[in-house]
């Protein structure tokens, strides 16, 4: 790749105007990109609609090799020689091409990749199906259409992660590292306002504060459990895991240290809204805004529970794991496994 080609990238600092769920797609890629810079020389990105363009680290030339057709059925391939590059990222991609070619896109990533293959993507999981679901009823109610994208998501289903992760291991011949990337709540939460507050002038300015107040002060801390997306590295040679500069990525994007601060501050954002909703109620185009927030709450109920949930089971699975008591343990099973 020829770096004099390639457009400057503009630090993240200069994205925190785009929406939530593109600026936390940026920060991905610039962040795996700089854990790699030891490792790779040459990055190609591919995807329907990357964020940015440019070189994205010293000694890193970035290419944006949009390769996927718009129906996302045909099949395709990377016109580039095997190995050509050091480093492949999937940016958003893989979700958005038909399931049946989905092992063949990891393959030819593979193929053209001299040292490393990176997918960032949304996972199939029910709780994102629920959300992107959520999401969907108030594009229509605010726009009259559903969301594309996530229609193709609903009709053909997401990528599994496990089946993708044991692809890419026995492709690149090590096992790949997985950490979560944007928060489910907030993408939920932007995603909604996105669709619901366009069209009015004073929402459009709100929605513009409140994207660069979090982009700016929160998002790249903003990665808890359950995510939208998962970044997944897989290096040849080097288990993921055992890479220092992965190391350090996974402790990033999976650090719980400022959860309470961004439910907080969450919780802040929604108060501002709900104050605007209200000075908006006697007017057109109130509604989609007022549903947002409703399904909002809904959702946060249902990661609460969500959570209760998985906090449960990890402590009857260590109450097994610790138990000797053979009565004890299969009565635990027995919960676990009757409806």
């Amino acid at each position: 790749m020829n770096p004099e080609s390639s457009h400057l990238a503009p630090a993240l600092a200069s994205l925190v105007g785009l929406p939530f769920s593109r600026f936390a797609l940026a920060d991905a890629v610039f962040s795996t990109v700089e854990a790699l810079r030891e490792t790779v020389n040459s990055v190609l990105l591919v995807g329907c609609d990357p964020p940015f363009r440019g070189p994205l680290a010293a000694g890193a030339d970035l290419e944006v090799h949009k390769t996927v057709p718009e129906d996302g059925d045909r099949p395709l391939g990377l016109e580039i020689d095997d190995g050509a590059v050091d480093c492949v990222v999937a940016c958003d991609w893989l979700d958005r091409i038909s399931a049946r070619l989905r092992g063949q896109a990891l393959e030819e990533m593979a193929r053209v990749a001299a040292r490393a293959v990176v997918v960032i993507s949304p996972f199939e999981s029910p709780v994102v199906t629920t959300a992107e679901e959520a999401v969907n009823e108030i594009s229509r109610a605010a726009r009259g259409i559903p969301d594309p994208v996530l229609v193709r998501h609903r009709d053909q289903g997401l990528p599994g992660m496990q089946a993708t992760v044991r692809l890419m291991e026995s492709l690149l011949g090590t096992a790949p590292a997985a950490m979560p990337c944007a928060s489910l709540r907030s993408w939920a939460f932007f995603e909604m306002l996105e669709a619901a507050m366009t069209g009015e002038e004073a929402s459009e300015r709100l929605l513009g504060r409140l994207r660069r107040f979090h982009n700016a002060r929160l998002a790249t801390h903003d990665h808890s459990a359950p995510a939208y997306r998962h970044i997944v590295v897989a290096l040849r040679g080097v288990p993921a895991g055992g890479h220092p500069g992965i190391r350090g990525l996974c402790e990033r994007f999976g650090a719980r240290l400022a959860e309470e601060e961004i439910r907080t501050a969450r919780d802040l954002l929604r108060l501002v809204l709900d104050t605007h909703a209200q000075g908006l109620r006697d007017r057109p185009g109130d509604a989609p805004l007022d549903g947002a927030l409703r399904k909002v709450r809904e959702l946060e109920r249902a990661a609460r529970r969500h959570e209760r949930t998985i906090r449960n089971l990890e402590d009857d699975l260590q109450l097994m794991k610790n138990s000797r008591d053979s009565g004890k343990a299969e009565g635990m099973l027995k919960k676990f496994f009757t409806p």
